[in-house]
C-alpha cells in the first residue's frame, strides 16, 4: 500500500489533516480552489487559528504537494478527501 494521499480542500479541516498525515510519514498531494491560500501554504504560512499550524506546515512542506488540477493525482491508490463547508456554522 502507498503512503501518499489525496486532500481536496485545504481549509479549517483539510490542512490540519494534511499535517497530521505528514506527521505520520505520509505524502500528501493537496488541492484548493483558494489560489492565495496555497500560494501562502508553499510559503509556510496559514490563515487558520490552529495552535502551532504555521511552525508544523513549514516541517510538513517536504512531503507536501499543492496540485493545479484533480488530473494531477488521479492515478494515486489512497485517496482521502475532505470537504470543509459541510461543516455548518
Amino acid at each position: 500500500m502507498l503512503n501518499e494521499y489525496w486532500v481536496y480542500g485545504l481549509g479549517l479541516l483539510g490542512l490540519p489533516c494534511t499535517v497530521a498525515l505528514v506527521q505520520k510519514a505520509h505524502t500528501v498531494y493537496g488541492f484548493d480552489v483558494n489560489k492565495q491560500a496555497i500560494d501562502n501554504y508553499k510559503k509556510g504560512i496559514s490563515n487558520l487559528y490552529e495552535l502551532d499550524i504555521n511552525r508544523l506546515l513549514k516541517e510538513a512542506l517536504p512531503r507536501m504537494h499543492f496540485v493545479d488540477s484533480i488530473a494531477e493525482v488521479v492515478s494515486l491508490i489512497d485517496i482521502m478527501s475532505l470537504k470543509d463547508d459541510i461543516i455548518s456554522e
